[in-house]
């Protein structure tokens, strides 16, 4: 049985699902390293990380705000893009970090006003105001409903105006396109293993004896499977790919002459049982039992895919 995913880490999750279904698609993983955008942050984001490390050391006053307010230094480049792969549910943008880097002198009353600090704050989102509606619109701004949170309040009415507000816009929305349903999250530990026991048996290991070493019923294991597969390459699993899938087990396998027998002068192909299997295909009942000795003495039964269509 599922279990029930608790709402406040639903997101980080999901965000570390995509990126381990990323790490298992070696197409799309090149494509998105080499991607301009992913690029360019990751220049970008060393050198903000080595300009914080920089102020931490040479300010002791803003490590002691840091400390203070729970702030937390700037984590590892890959540890970033791997909790982005998903888009928040909510986002917020003080751009806290951002004013204390350009005004110290917020941390001494004396030297500066309540007014100042508020418009030079103001200066300063007005020159971010592009990077900070992308970041609050995460690229989908009609998905996307614009708050203003006055921090001074408590959180419990903060909370309880919010939900007002949100109410009504969330019940037009979802008019428009149903919530999507994320009930493999709950399992992806179990999907995400399946799948890398089925790569580490040359992605032939039938779904027996996944379901044995896991001790899950075959169907579900087959299920799983699916939609591991869905998950990483972004489409269902059809017979189309399973005859491709039959074509590489061919170029791996060693023994590829015993499927190509020369039968008065000619060439015929004449598939093992794991390929057929791997197909789609299946021997006829005599088929079987004319070549039960080749199969067994290759061990084809343990080395079926079997994937219902």
């Amino acid at each position: 049985m599922a279990k029930k995913m608790n709402p406040k880490t639903q997101t980080k999750k999901l965000s570390t699902a995509k990126w381990d279904f990323l790490q298992r698609n070696k197409t799309a993983k090149k494509e998105y390293e080499g991607h301009e955008i992913i690029r360019s942050f990751r220049e970008r984001y060393e050198t903000e990380l080595k300009k914080e490390a920089d102020i931490l050391q040479s300010h002791p006053e803003m490590k002691a705000a840091y400390d203070k307010l729970g702030i937390k230094p700037m984590q590892d480049c890959d540890e970033v893009l791997k909790t982005s792969m998903q888009n928040p549910a909510a986002v917020g943008d003080y751009q806290f970090i951002q004013f204390i880097h350009e005004c110290p002198e917020y941390f001494f009353p004396d030297k500066i006003t309540d007014e100042e600090i508020n418009e030079r704050w103001l200066a300063m989102l007005k020159r971010n105001a592009e990077f900070t509606f992308l970041n609050l619109t995460q690229g989908e701004p009609v998905k996307r409903l614009l708050l203003g949170v006055d921090l001074t309040r408590s959180k419990d009415v903060i909370m309880a105006e919010v939900e007002d507000i949100i109410d009504p816009y969330q019940k037009f929305y979802r008019g428009k396109e149903a919530t999507k349903r994320l009930k493999w999250l709950s399992v992806i530990d179990e999907l995400l293993t399946i799948w890398d026991l089925w790569e580490s048996y040359g992605q032939r290991q039938c779904s027996r004896l996944i379901a044995k070493r896991l001790e899950l019923p075959e169907q579900t294991v087959k299920g799983r499977w699916r939609t591991a597969y869905k998950l990483i390459y972004g489409k269902e699993y059809t017979k189309e790919h399973a005859s491709i899938e039959a074509d590489k087990l061919c170029v791996k396998c060693k023994d590829q002459e015993r499927c190509y027998p020369v039968v008065n002068g000619i060439m015929k192909h004449e598939p093992c049982a794991a390929y057929l299997k791997l197909a789609g295909s299946n021997y006829s009942r005599e088929r079987l039992f004319e070549n039960i000795e080749e199969i067994m003495s290759r061990k084809a039964y343990d080395d079926y895919c079997e994937i219902d269509d």
